[in-house]
């Protein structure tokens, strides 16, 4: 009795052929694509992570029980607190994006638990913001403003135009700047009184 030993050649197929899956190869808009998503979403957890590594928080607190702190000529001269402030300055500016107000306050953001007392604000609809910020010009013409502040709703009457001397937290330097609308001045007087307690 003869036994033949058959010898079947191993088949090379892919398992994505025989359930009909065509795999191709990808293109280059594939990886521009892709890198676009990349970019946004590192720039996304940038802004993120920004508050989170400088431990900035915002708390949302609309009530300042003491008034602000200005910023000293020696701190002006801090790298430490230039950075800080910067840092702020970012996480206000995120922050805008997600709440509807004209002005944010230092008062309303915390480091590591710790409430900003900083004489600081935010113009949202500018983007700008000033520290240690003074009216040294106001306009003749006045105007009415509707102003809110800790739930209270007020109607009080102000310059129509102020120039302010303040710093740039941005630039980081001293810098006189004159309101051309309004509103923002009705904002940039209304966030002064406040950090300053003297809003009625």
């Amino acid at each position: 009795m003869c036994k033949s030993i058959c010898k079947v050649s191993k088949l090379n197929i892919d398992s994505r052929e025989w359930l009909g899956i065509k795999q191709k190869k990808p293109t280059k808009y594939h990886w521009i694509i892709l890198f676009v998503i990349l970019c946004l979403w590192a720039v996304w957890m940038a802004q993120d992570i920004n508050g989170i590594v400088s431990g900035i928080e915002y708390t949302g607190s609309k009530k300042n029980l003491d008034p602000a702190i200005e910023i000293s000529g020696v701190d002006f001269v801090s790298d430490e607190i230039k950075l800080r402030h910067q840092s702020l300055s970012r996480s206000m500016q995120y922050q805008c994006k997600t709440v509807s107000e004209d002005v944010l306050f230092a008062f309303q953001f915390s480091i590591n638990d710790r409430t900003l007392e900083d004489h600081l604000f935010f113009l949202c609809e500018r983007g700008r913001i000033f520290a240690n910020a003074k009216i040294v010009q106001s306009s003749d013409k006045k105007i009415m403003c509707t102003e809110e502040y800790d739930g209270e709703l007020k109607q009080i009457l102000r310059s129509k135009f102020v120039t302010i001397k303040a710093i740039d937290v941005d630039s980081w330097r001293q810098v006189e700047y004159t309101t051309d609308d309004p509103k923002e001045s009705c904002t940039m007087q209304h966030a002064i009184d406040v950090l300053e307690l003297k809003w009625v």
